[in-house]
């Protein structure tokens, strides 16, 4: 069955991300060892938002740095691939201000289990092999050390995540139509 294709997807979309967006060895590690421990990779991925579309600038969520050096994350993600069951969530958010003219976004892998992070199923017709689901963040606090990369770079990496992504989807749709 052609849709058994998205699950191999994800594994390889998720591991690349990860080393090419400039994990820490330790982040690196822990992914590693999950993924061979479960088979699966320890997170999702968290770009799109209801009100967005294709049109990355028009994201709003948004993180905002407090007095205590802490980032609190707010906003909503959709279409989120297994994102009710992996154990973490790789998020991008704008910095400090969800304006359509600010480029300047950033990375962060944040815990499913995070307090103010919550889910619900999105319900779909087709392809359902995996489990999609919406992500609200509402205040969750974020620490410098779940930061994926270069504070500011976050939107030259989803780039460079979907010259990837579109390649291997269109590959599998290929491959469903030729079925």
């Amino acid at each position: 069955y052609p849709g058994c294709m998205l699950p191999g997807l994800n594994n390889t979309l998720a591991r690349r991300d990860f080393i090419d967006f400039g994990a820490t060895d330790e982040q690196i590690t822990e992914a590693m060892n999950n993924y061979m421990e479960t088979g699966q990779p320890i997170f999702s991925l968290g770009f799109s938002e209801p009100g967005a579309g294709s049109d990355n600038q028009a994201m709003t969520a948004v993180t905002r740095k407090q007095a205590d050096g802490t980032y609190l994350l707010n906003g909503q993600k959709t279409w989120v691939t297994q994102g009710e069951i992996f154990p973490n969530v790789l998020v991008i958010a704008k910095d400090e201000d969800p304006a359509r003219e600010n480029r300047s976004m950033s990375m962060w892998i944040v815990p499913k289990d995070t307090p103010g992070l919550s889910t619900a199923p999105l319900h779909k017709i087709g392809n359902q092999v995996a489990a999609f689901c919406e992500m609200y963040f509402d205040d969750v606090v974020l620490t410098e050390d779940m930061r994926i990369g270069e504070p500011g770079k976050g939107f030259l990496n989803l780039m460079k995540n979907f010259e990837t992504e579109r390649c291997l989807i269109v590959a599998q749709c290929i491959g469903t139509a030729q079925a």
